[in-house]
């Protein structure tokens, strides 16, 4: 009887962690938030459910309470598993795009990375397998990538508008578009000023690719074809 009662209560921890996980703090607009400090927020999800859906157009602040707070940053899983979700509009606001945010979001085609993002974490596009087009605005500041941030998206068209480097220790020559076998063109902005080693690496399909006078080193492996080097 007492291990029943021990494993009731440690099922229970469980599923009330879980509730926090996943609880929000208050909702504007058909999107939820998770308060970050008295001026700050971000995005976040509505318990387990799954309500986004459409377009959707993310604000730069929001007022709850009286109080308007900053929208910082898209949360961990934020959006993920919202296969309805068709466009998702990212404000000049944001600087962190969590884990997972938008995991399995097969609906996507398109997406916009503002060049206030400064990091985009692990797996955040992760199974979008209708992801095409990936734009990334010109910015000065380079942008932390993991580089699993885009698995298994079919990528076609690229815009790089920034130097980008992966934050994880022991990824340092790998690249998120290393391997990228649907990645046909891709076009370098004026304010990148380097290409790393391996950024494009086995991209296999790539048939055009635009670089600009601003860019001072193209790193080993940058644009290899294996067993050809382009």
């Amino acid at each position: 009887m007492k291990q029943i009662i021990i494993k009731s209560v440690l099922l229970l921890n469980v599923l009330v962690m879980s509730g926090k996980a996943f609880a929000y703090d208050f909702k504007v607009d058909g999107i939820y938030y998770d308060i970050l400090s008295d001026t700050t927020c971000e995005v976040t999800k509505e318990n387990l459910n799954y309500e986004y859906d459409g377009d959707i157009i993310i604000p730069e602040q929001v007022t709850y309470r009286r109080k308007t707070m900053r929208v910082t940053a898209i949360g961990g899983a934020a959006f993920s598993g919202n296969t309805g979700l068709t466009s998702v509009e990212i404000p000049n606001s944001v600087t962190t795009i969590g884990l997972n945010a938008f995991t399995g979001c097969t609906g996507l085609t398109s997406i916009d990375i503002p060049n206030s993002v400064k990091n985009i974490g692990e797996e955040a596009f992760s199974g979008c397998i209708g992801l095409r087009n990936l734009n990334i605005e010109d910015g000065g500041e380079s942008l932390g990538i993991d580089v699993t941030s885009f698995n298994d998206c079919p990528i076609e068209w690229l815009y790089l508008g920034r130097d980008f480097r992966c934050h994880e220790v022991g990824y340092g020559d790998n690249s998120p578009f290393a391997e990228m076998g649907t990645l046909t063109n891709v076009i370098i902005g004026n304010l990148v000023t380097e290409i790393g080693k391996k950024a494009f690496y086995h991209c296999w399909k790539l048939t055009s690719v635009d670089i600009p006078n601003s860019v001072e080193s193209i790193g080993d492996y940058a644009f290899l074809l294996w067993p050809y080097k382009c």
